[in-house]
């Protein structure tokens, strides 16, 4: 996730003139916000605009991509109220990674046992020097959780979640 700050960015001074809409941005994956104490995160399955304009607070805006009126009604029986759209979220709180393992692309097999079983095929007039220069992902440091994408790479992790005594297994797939 890139890491935002209400009311501020790096590149330039900003004016607030609509702090709302500037400070809204598209949300692929998820959302969180976090204070000294406590971080609070919700993981999407479709895009939206979101923001955290209140401290503690997030709002998420679904985007429809419809030209028409969002003043919709859904009517069963001469009973009509406004059209609801329903969507399952998983909330994300005082949960902690208990571990995260890369997977392959389909997440059926460890990307380090998929490393020992490669194949390294020699391409006539290729050197090794021109092969050392492809640039992948970095392993993924586990203190820091920070991944890697190189252009064009896609990598799969099962991370681990441990919520008190539950666990909760999750499939992330970064593009």
């Amino acid at each position: 996730m890139i890491n935002k700050i209400r009311d501020y960015r790096t590149n330039w001074n900003l004016e607030v003139n609509q702090p709302v809409a500037r400070n809204y941005y598209p949300i692929n994956l998820g959302i969180y916000t976090q204070d000294s104490k406590k971080e609070f995160s919700v993981l999407v399955d479709r895009p939206f605009g979101g923001s955290s304009i209140v401290d503690g607070h997030i709002e998420l805006m679904l985007y429809r991509a419809v030209a028409e009126a969002l003043n919709e009604t859904d009517c069963v029986a001469k009973y009509c109220k406004g059209l609801t759209v329903h969507a399952l979220y998983p909330l994300w709180i005082s949960c902690m990674i208990g571990k995260m393992i890369e997977m392959s692309l389909s997440a059926n097999q460890e990307r380090t046992e998929m490393e020992k079983k490669r194949l390294v095929w020699k391409v006539e007039g290729s050197s090794s020097e021109e092969e050392s220069k492809l640039v992948r992902g970095g392993p993924v440091d586990p203190t820091k959780l920070v991944v890697q994408l190189a252009p064009m790479e896609i990598r799969t992790f099962v991370i681990d979640f441990h919520h008190e005594s539950r666990r909760r297994v999750f499939i992330a797939q970064l593009l």
